[in-house]
């Protein structure tokens, strides 16, 4: 019998019914032989071989390119510094507004937190003086109920 395995096997069946149908039996004949060779891992790649190993191009004494390489490698370099620098700098502005941003914010926050204290605090005020002039306007009124005039309001004696 054919021994594949079942990814093999299933691609057999749409091309070769036959072929696959005895692998498909194979498999399903021992499944714990077939479980175990789906669980072997693949065979790994042979090792490269070491950079050591390969012999060195013959390279002239002196190489222009290499000049020019080191020309350039240098400019790239000075460049990215000054990026970096330039990076720093933005960072470092950046953090500045952010703390002046907060420290704006936490101004902002002390006066709402005491304009809204002196709001209730008139807010209290006004209740507690219209509850007074309340008591009194209803006391004024029980008095003249009672014919005290003298505590009566002159509109409404008839």
């Amino acid at each position: 019998m054919l021994r594949i395995p079942l990814l093999a096997a299933l691609t057999l069946a749409v091309a070769m019914p036959a072929a696959a149908q005895d692998a498909v039996d194979d498999l399903f004949a021992n499944p714990r032989e077939a479980e175990e060779r789906t669980r072997t891992p693949p065979p790994r790649p042979a090792e490269p071989t070491p950079v050591d190993e390969i012999a060195p191009v013959d390279k002239p004494a002196h190489d222009p390119e290499t000049d020019e390489t080191r020309r350039l490698n240098a400019a790239v370099e000075a460049y990215n510094q000054s990026v970096r620098q330039t990076n720093a700098s933005a960072q470092a502005e950046y953090e500045q507004g952010l703390r002046d941003h907060e420290a704006w914010v936490a101004r902002l926050e002390e006066e709402h937190m005491a304009e809204q204290a002196a709001y209730e605090a008139e807010v209290l005020r006004r209740q507690q003086e219209h509850e007074a002039n309340l008591a009194e306007w209803r006391r004024r009124v029980e008095a003249c109920q009672r014919g005290v005039i003298a505590v009566c309001d002159p509109s409404t004696i008839r």
